[in-house]
């Protein structure tokens, strides 16, 4: 039974990252979701270093986000691919607020995401 859903037991299960556009574009959601998604793959024996953590959750973003994205492909073209420290700002922990911050000063206006608590009966 648990080999239906431990990864390490199941190696031929491949699921796809995870899309900022399934959590409809709200990067603290797809954060998290994409956290879960490296923890598997890890688990999996896929782990990846943190350029390829950083360039995997940026290309899964919608195109509402394309100018937070041309600055960090620009902070990691500068990122030395030998250095072993990564920058705070690419830290997969740390990105959604870079991304945030990025978009407010690109677009100098930020889209927050209001979440609405619903019960089973559809009251508010």
């Amino acid at each position: 039974m648990l080999e239906l859903v431990h990864p390490a037991l199941q190696t031929d299960a491949v699921i796809c990252a995870p899309k900022s556009t399934d959590c409809d574009d709200d990067i603290h959601v797809y954060a998290q979701r994409f956290d879960a998604w490296l923890r598997y793959e890890t688990y999996a024996g896929r782990p990846y270093s943190p350029g390829e953590q950083v360039n995997k959750f940026i290309n899964e973003l919608s195109s509402s986000f394309a100018p937070a994205v041309s600055r960090i492909r620009r902070l990691l073209d500068a990122w030395n691919p030998f250095n072993l420290t990564t920058p705070e700002v690419l830290r997969i922990t740390t990105l959604p607020n870079t991304i945030e911050r990025f978009m407010v000063e690109e677009t100098g206006s930020s889209t927050p995401h209001i979440r609405q608590m619903v019960d089973k009966r559809g009251k508010r």
